[in-house]
């Protein structure tokens, strides 16, 4: 009714006043009536702000995405508004972004704005300096309103100049035999053959099983290093599979494998693998928004740019933005995750095997499409990271998880917490050797000989899965370290 204010204004200098409805006027009748039309104050409810993906580092003239959380404290949500949003320095472009649906957010009474239907929300800050932009300290400035009360939040960003692409100084430093390579070629062929079944039927909700990471280019590996055609014949028989499986779309973002298809169409011909390939890039799980800033999707992002890739090779149509998201978001996680000291840093989380598939797909990138120049000191910055902190220089072993158990965000960890396991080594050591191929940097190269040579002291013996990861992408590493 007409008599009673709708709700509380609340502003910044924390005085509260009362907002009229639109055609509200003073009520005329006494009595017990009078009384009933008496204004009830309703008390607007607050909602904070908080920094939940925060990298700082930004290249000039590339991407980085921030991620605010907004939470009512009342239980229900409304709208907030982005009354400002800027740098402290010129020529750095920020906007809002609400999601793959709705990048350029709603627009509230005319204004950007985050349309809310839960009371625990999110959004996005893009932040792109100019490539003149001159490197050193910056901050983003965010003012919001939702129901007339006012926060603002100011996130630290750090302007890096684009760095010159590494180059060795003349040629390569002849290394010593690689430690470790004899029990890498045997564990290949021997245990391989206990998984290679030409005839072998898969249910792909099994994933203790050697289509897991990407059996089918696992075996076309095999193939290319031994010449025998039943290594062939079972990558034939993995891939047949996988693309029927994946063809509806919806596949799962953690079981996107790309490069077994692209191989099988390679060999073959046949448009089904590019089709499937095509299927995996659009309809799964995280393609809409081309991966996610958030560094639990990790290993999602990280096999869509790798999808991404293979699929340019393959011909598909991709744009080149897609997979430049994609990158900017897995450069951004590392900027988070490798800032410091585990414990010091705002990862959502953090696991080994996720460094490797994110250096792997940044890797891939780099190798086959676009030389982005941010890639080699991300890689860099990585493996120093590891070697610091998750390997184990007297047990020779590498950390699953830095954290100690722990159920809420940051710094999440159910399981592996601060153990040591081996089997992740062949999933993170070739970011080393490709490091040195590229730069000549012999400390990086006898880390990653260190890890190597340690990589199968625990026998492949349980599942397929673990088969695969140990050789997925240790082949390239073995490339790369050996140059054969």
């Amino acid at each position: 009714m007409r008599g009673v204010y709708r709700r509380w204004s609340v502003y910044g200098t924390g005085c509260l006043c009362l907002a009229k409805p639109k055609g509200w006027r003073k009520p005329t009748t006494g009595g017990t009536l009078g009384l009933l039309l008496l204004p009830v104050l309703l008390a607007a409810q607050d909602y904070t702000l908080e920094p939940w993906i925060n990298p700082v580092d930004v290249y000039a003239g590339y991407t980085l995405t921030m991620r605010i959380n907004v939470h009512f404290t009342g239980g229900k949500a409304d709208h907030v508004y982005f009354t400002s949003l800027s740098a402290s320095g010129s020529g750095i472009d920020v906007k809002p972004d609400c999601g793959w649906a709705n990048p350029d957010c709603w627009k509230i009474g005319g204004k950007p704005g985050l349309w809310n239907s839960n009371p625990a929300t999110s959004f996005d800050v893009k932040v792109t300096p100019a490539r003149g932009t001159a490197p050193g300290p910056y901050a983003v400035d965010l003012a919001t309103a939702s129901l007339g009360i006012a926060h603002k939040v100011r996130l630290p960003i750090r302007v890096l100049a684009v760095p010159a692409t590494p180059r060795r100084a003349g040629l390569p430093q002849k290394a010593p035999p690689l430690p470790g390579f004899k029990s890498w070629h045997s564990e290949m062929t021997d245990t391989g053959d206990q998984f290679c079944d030409p005839k072998a039927k898969y249910g792909f909700g099994n994933e203790r099983d050697v289509w897991y990471y990407d059996g089918a280019y696992v075996y076309f590996q095999v193939y290319d290093y031994t010449k025998k055609p039943k290594w062939k014949a079972c990558a034939m028989n993995v891939a047949n599979q996988y693309r029927d499986y994946v063809q509806g779309g919806g596949t799962p973002g953690w079981r996107v494998f790309t490069q077994g298809l692209r191989r099988a169409y390679e060999e073959t011909g046949d448009a089904s693998y590019k089709n499937a390939v095509a299927a995996l890039i659009d309809r799964s799980a995280f393609a809409p928004r081309n991966g996610d800033a958030d560094d639990l999707a990790i290993r999602e992002t990280a096999y869509l740019l790798r999808g991404f890739t293979d699929a340019h090779l393959m011909g598909v149509a991709v744009g080149a933005a897609r997979a430049q998201t994609a990158a900017n978001y897995l450069i951004g996680m590392a900027d988070t995750l490798f800032a410091g000291p585990p414990e010091s840093t705002n990862a959502m989380i953090h696991e080994a095997f996720f460094d490797g598939i994110l250096a792997e797909a940044l890797i891939y990138y780099y190798d086959n499409w676009v030389k982005d120049p941010r890639i080699p000191p991300t890689i860099r910055k990585l493996c120093g990271w590891i070697y610091e902190y998750l390997w184990d220089r007297k047990s020779k072993a590498m950390m699953y998880s830095p954290f100690p158990p722990n159920q809420g965000y940051p710094r999440h960890c159910e399981s592996g917490c601060r153990e040591e396991e081996r089997t992740l080594i062949n999933l993170v050591v070739p970011a080393y050797f490709w490091y040195w191929s590229l730069t000549g940097d012999d400390a990086v190269r006898r880390q990653g000989d260190e890890m190597f040579a340690h990589s199968l002291d625990d026998p492949i013996n349980d599942k397929g899965k673990s088969y695969s990861q140990n050789y997925h992408w240790s082949f390239a590493g073995v490339r790369w370290r050996t140059g054969k």
